[in-house]
């Protein structure tokens, strides 16, 4: 209150008196209220000035260092989301080539997925994409919302795990499906390959192993299955294979054989006419001949045989009815 009152007797004088040490002789001289108003204002201003430098130059520092701080932090950030999308990316294509491996299987094993009602067959390029559109895009859809979730949960450092964590399943997911595949591209080529239908339409008059011979009456093995019908019959090949034979053979008449790899053949005898050549690859229901009444025969006929390593099999643990 003093000071402020002090700063307002504008009409005052003040005298100012100097008296040396030496006790010469003073020195005397009046002094303005107002000019003693500004020197102390001033005064004051110069000390908050000098306040507000000292209090920047000590405080600098500390910005400096908070700025390098902010810039590492800020760089980390950035290595950060470079290796999430990397990471992001690499999962990205892992989910593409796994869902085609998943379209793959479902073309080689013609399964129906009912949750879908997707009919999954041999498609051409453009029916597969249709498909991927309407059968997958729900499902991802879904998935991705569930992810966002699950995600939005974590914080970086677990964020990071879980990525990780993504990648390393979908990595064996992708292994197991590519050991899968290739072992259905396996079994699809054997089962290609396996006579399971019947070669020709007819009446089982004899089946395989022993039998009382038509001609002699005594117990012989009959190593085939005899199908009845009329001449011309069609005979169509049971698997895919290579036609390794066409002639006539000692009690066979007219005879055609069929390899089929993995150790199996098929003979065809007794034919009328042969529809192939040798060295002619043919697949499941090709014609390749037609039943005749050639060789030892008592009635017109296919004698039909399967072989494995050489050894006759019975033909009907191979037909699939």
């Amino acid at each position: 209150m003093k000071f402020t009152s002090f700063l307002k007797k504008a009409n005052r004088r003040y005298n100012v008196m100097l008296i040396p040490s030496d006790h010469s002789a003073t020195s005397n001289f009046n002094v303005e209220h107002g000019t003693v108003r500004r020197i102390l204002l001033s005064l004051i201003f110069s000390v908050l000035i000098l306040a507000a430098i000292g209090t920047y130059l000590f405080l600098k520092p500390d910005y400096k260092q908070r700025s390098v701080a902010l810039q590492k932090e800020n760089l980390k950030l950035e290595n950060d989301l470079v290796t999430f999308q990397t990471k992001l990316a690499i999962l990205e294509n892992t989910v593409e080539r796994i869902e085609h491996f998943d379209r793959k299987l479902r073309v080689m094993t013609n399964y129906v997925d009912h949750r879908r009602k997707i009919a999954i067959g041999p498609l051409d390029e453009g029916e597969m994409a249709l498909s991927q559109m309407d059968g997958f895009s729900r499902t991802n859809e879904a998935l991705a919302i569930k992810l966002k979730e699950k995600l939005g949960e974590l914080d970086s450092s677990d964020l990071s795990k879980e990525v990780d964590r993504l990648l390393s399943v979908s990595s064996e997911r992708e292994k197991e499906l590519a050991e899968l595949s290739n072992f259905l591209e396996d079994q699809k080529l054997m089962l290609s390959h396996i006579p399971s239908i019947w070669p020709a339409e007819g009446w089982v008059t004899s089946g395989f192993g022993y039998r009382s011979s038509p001609f002699t009456s005594s117990k012989k093995f009959h190593h085939g299955m005899d199908i009845a019908n009329n001449i011309g019959t069609p005979i169509h090949s049971p698997a895919d294979g290579i036609v390794i034979y066409t002639g006539s053979r000692d009690g066979y008449g007219r005879t055609l054989v069929i390899n089929h790899g993995f150790g199996l053949t098929t003979r065809y005898a007794h034919c009328s006419e042969f529809k192939v050549k040798v060295g002619k690859r043919v697949k499941r229901g090709d014609l390749v001949a037609t039943v005749g009444n050639t060789g030892r025969s008592t009635g017109p006929h296919l004698h039909y045989e399967v072989r494995l390593n050489n050894i006759p099999q019975n033909p009907r643990r191979y037909i699939l009815e």
